[in-house]
C-alpha cells in the first residue's frame, strides 16, 4: 500500500481534485448543449447551472454556461 500521497501536502492531491473540477465544468456545459439542441431547455438549464457550479471562471465553458442562462432568462 503506497501512502505518500497520504501524507503529501495538500497542494499536492489537491491538482488531481482541480482538474476534475475543470473537466466536470466541460462535461456539464456540453451536456447542457446537447439538451438544448434537443429542446430540453428545463435540463439544460439545470446542466448550466451544475457547470457553474464547479466554480471553473476561467473556463470558455463557465462563461458560455452563464451566456446560455442568460438567453435561457434563468
Amino acid at each position: 500500500m503506497n501512502l505518500s500521497l497520504f501524507f503529501a501536502a495538500p497542494s499536492v492531491v489537491a491538482a488531481p481534485t482541480l482538474k476534475d473540477s475543470g473537466q466536470h465544468c466541460e462535461a456539464w456545459f456540453y451536456a447542457g448543449m446537447k439538451k438544448l439542441f434537443s429542446g430540453d431547455k428545463k435540463t439544460a438549464a439545470d446542466y448550466f447551472h451544475k457547470c457553474l457550479a464547479t466554480e471553473q471562471k476561467d473556463f470558455t465553458e463557465f462563461q458560455l454556461a452563464q451566456s446560455e442562462l442568460k438567453a435561457l432568462g434563468k
